[in-house]
């Protein structure tokens, strides 16, 4: 599980700006229900919510996530967190993040370096060679009408059988 300030200083980084807390939207609810995070109490919470809500259903769950940055000039002096309109600005005045690979972390890939592949591939030749291969197998061929025929195994049907009668001995 994540701690709180883990998670704000991913999301921090993520933004290039400082988040003091952020609030969620369940699926189904007005954005007037939003649900505030800003300890690991809150987030403990969105965690199980997350859980009931992902038990409950056959398709993936999808909550809405307002990050609120903590101290920046673009909301004025007078902003605070209980103002009901807080998060409409942070909305309008969010900016796009300036490079698409700070989500990495999300899928694990936030080590700095290149991604090796886990099996290196063989050379151009190999390659060329290994498709030759494949091709004199014959797999499918065009049929008359220009379509591709494929040649697939059908199991034998068992021939009927006829009965056998049953003989008697004669006396």
């Amino acid at each position: 599980s994540i701690s709180f300030s883990a998670l704000i200083s991913k999301l921090s980084s993520l933004m290039d700006d400082s988040i003091s807390l952020f609030k969620y939207q369940l699926p189904g609810e007005d954005l007037d229900a939003l649900i505030s995070v800003s300890n690991d109490d809150d987030l403990q919470h969105l965690m199980y919510e997350y859980d009931r809500l992902y038990r409950a259903s056959p398709k993936p769950v999808r909550f809405r996530l307002f990050l609120f940055p903590g101290h920046s000039s673009r909301f004025g002096s007078g902003s605070s967190d209980h103002d009901p309109d807080r998060f409409v600005e942070a909305l309008n005045s969010g900016s796009a993040p300036a490079s698409g690979n700070k989500v990495d972390f999300l899928f694990g890939l936030d080590n700095k370096g290149q991604i090796q592949p886990d099996k290196a591939i063989g050379s151009d030749a190999q390659i060329e060679a290994r498709i030759q291969e494949l091709n004199q197998l014959k797999i499918s061929g065009p049929k008359s009408d220009g379509n591709l025929a494929r040649d697939s195994y059908q199991k034998p049907t068992p021939s009927p059988m006829i009965p056998a009668s049953v003989q008697s001995p004669v006396s």
